[in-house]
Parts: structure tokens; C-alpha cells; sequence
């Protein structure tokens, strides 16, 4: 038995693309997201060291710029789309397909 979770018999290898379902949860991420950003922010500015706060933008643009940019492509798409594919589809039968 294999532990590659695309090698399984009927696993859908298109659901690994689907982002269909965002639009339907886009603004409860976009409001989750805005209240963390702020909690963020006020711990950090409040705990942290104020002077320091944005310093890595600030201080290296092109780097920060280069982050922001491949960081997403790199490893956080790539550890959904595994995510996705192992947690889902292997553990389907133990919470069901909600």
C-alpha cells in the first residue's frame, strides 16, 4: 500500500486545485485576518520593541519584497496542496466529508 495519497484508487486529483471554494469564504479570511493583523500589531508595538517595528521592509525592501513574493509560492501553497491531499483524503473515513 502505497502512502502517497494521489497513488490511492479514486483519489481526485482535481480537488487539489480547487479553489472554488474560496469565494465563498474569502470575506470571513479577509475579517480574520484584519482582526490578527491588529491584535498583531498593538502586542508587538505594546510588548515588543516599538523602534524596531517594520525595520526588515524598511531596511531591505528588495529582500522583504523578494519574501513576500516567493515565500507563498514556495512553501505555503505547496504544504496546502499536501495538507489538503494527505489530511482530507486519507482521514476521510475517520471525520467524514464535511
Amino acid at each position: 500500500m502505497s502512502i502517497r495519497p494521489a497513488a490511492r484508487p479514486g483519489f481526485d486529483r482535481k480537488s487539489l486545485w480547487n479553489i472554488a471554494p474560496l469565494g465563498h469564504y474569502a470575506l470571513a479570511i479577509l475579517g480574520l485576518f484584519a482582526v490578527a493583523l491588529v491584535i498583531g500589531i498593538a502586542l508587538v508595538l505594546r510588548f515588543g520593541s516599538p523602534g524596531l517595528f517594520l525595520n526588515f521592509p524598511r531596511s531591505n525592501p528588495r529582500l522583504w519584497g523578494l519574501l513576500m513574493i516567493l515565500y507563498p509560492i514556495l512553501s505555503v501553497y505547496p504544504q496546502g496542496i499536501i495538507y489538503r491531499a494527505f489530511v482530507f483524503d486519507r482521514y476521510r473515513d475517520l471525520f467524514g466529508s464535511a
